[in-house]
């Protein structure tokens, strides 16, 4: 080895010893936290749900990660913890409201990479989302990418309190009881799928969770009100926010509805004597 290969080779010793004290430092006050990824449930919008876990790994980390529809947008996220995630070095994440799959399929790819070189540049991530982040949430796609494309990648989740929970909470309505089913699905595009699904459920005794209610809402009422389940049927409008709504579907206006709206339909109640 010539005198130029040794230099060479002294140098890249020590931009590596450099490295390494930097991350050592760098995570030192965190308890010696590897660079990871935590998906982290924030709840449905009141921000005293939000777990104590999900709390800690907001405090530890380095860097939050939140979803908005648009670049500078306002995400729901980012509000419910508003409180824990001050002063935090922050990364918005572009998940656009369409149903153009190759659209979604990039942007989802565009944030998982985004993520991706964050952690391996020594970042300790937490990606935030509304809800729970097993249950319709834009974290799933991201962490079924990063475990295809990075399984090397140090992944955990948080889960959260889901909106269909705190609803039937705040509105005092059993989920489910003894050997009852319960169905959570979106509300069906269709009528015709709505009233067969409401057939099934009287048919059967099924609990239904019917999520993204929105402008369904004017169609949706008079096929509860015809299979006589507007008296059974919770309707929730934002639960957890200052303006939520909650009433018995037969006290709600037949007017849109905005999208985060729900009903649980009860059809059957146990008598107890």
């Amino acid at each position: 080895m010539n005198y130029n290969q040794k230099l060479f080779s002294l140098a890249n010793l020590i931009n590596n010893l450099r490295n390494y004290f930097f991350l050592k430092l760098r995570f030192k006050s965190f308890g010696d936290i590897k660079p990871s990824l935590t998906l982290v449930g924030v709840g449905p919008g009141d921000p005293s749900l939000i777990t104590i876990a999900a709390i800690k790994a907001i405090r530890k980390a380095t860097v939050i990660a939140y979803p908005v529809s648009q670049l500078g947008g306002k995400s729901m996220a980012a509000e419910i913890a508003g409180d824990w995630i001050k002063g935090k070095r922050t990364m918005p994440l572009v998940f656009p409201m369409t149903l153009d799959g190759d659209s979604l399929d990039q942007h989802w790819k565009i944030a998982s990479e985004k993520l991706s070189n964050a952690i391996q540049t020594g970042e300790n991530v937490v990606f935030i989302s509304q809800g729970d982040p097993s249950l319709y949430s834009t974290c799933c796609y991201v962490l079924i990418y990063l475990k295809s494309h990075y399984p090397e990648c140090t992944l955990k989740i948080i889960p959260g309190v889901n909106s269909f929970s705190a609803a039937a909470a705040a509105g005092q309505w059993p989920l489910s009881l003894q050997k009852e089913a319960l169905f959570v699905s979106p509300v069906p595009e269709e009528p015709k799928d709505f009233e067969n699904l409401l057939d099934e459920s009287l048919r059967k005794g099924l609990v239904l969770v019917l999520l993204k209610l929105g402008f369904r809402w004017e169609w949706v009422r008079p096929i509860l009100e015809k299979k006589g389940l507007l008296d059974k049927t919770l309707f929730v409008k934002k639960v957890g926010f200052f303006d939520q709504e909650i009433s018995k579907a037969e006290n709600v206006s037949k007017d849109s509805k905005p999208y985060f709206s729900l009903l649980i339909v009860r059809p059957h109640w146990p008598s107890i004597k």
